[in-house]
């Protein structure tokens, strides 16, 4: 049995993922993220997406991709989500500027 697919623009994977659509775009320009052109429009597939923050995101990738994430990063709410101390956090976000 066929499966359906699901393709999202850049401004949905930017949504889905939490990162800018600048940070999305230069994902796809690195070859970090496949991308396809669908009638003019630039569309990735929900499985890449998927497989791609399962391969690239653990916590220390999580705090490079900080500069690519839209708007400011709440440390507390990170710290909480990866059961880490506030402060560590904070030192990792900074030795990655």
């Amino acid at each position: 049995m066929n499966r359906l697919e699901a393709y999202l623009s850049v401004t949905d994977v930017s949504e889905y993922a939490g990162l800018s659509i600048e940070g999305v775009r230069d994902l796809i320009d690195e070859g970090e993220l496949d991308a396809l052109e669908l009638n003019g429009r630039t569309k990735i597939r929900k499985s890449e997406i998927d497989r791609w923050l399962d391969e690239h995101v653990n916590i220390e990738k999580l705090l490079e991709l900080t500069d690519k994430m839209e708007g400011e990063v709440d440390v507390q709410e990170v710290a909480s989500e990866l059961d880490m101390d506030p402060e560590e956090v904070q030192d990792k976000i900074i030795d990655n500027d």
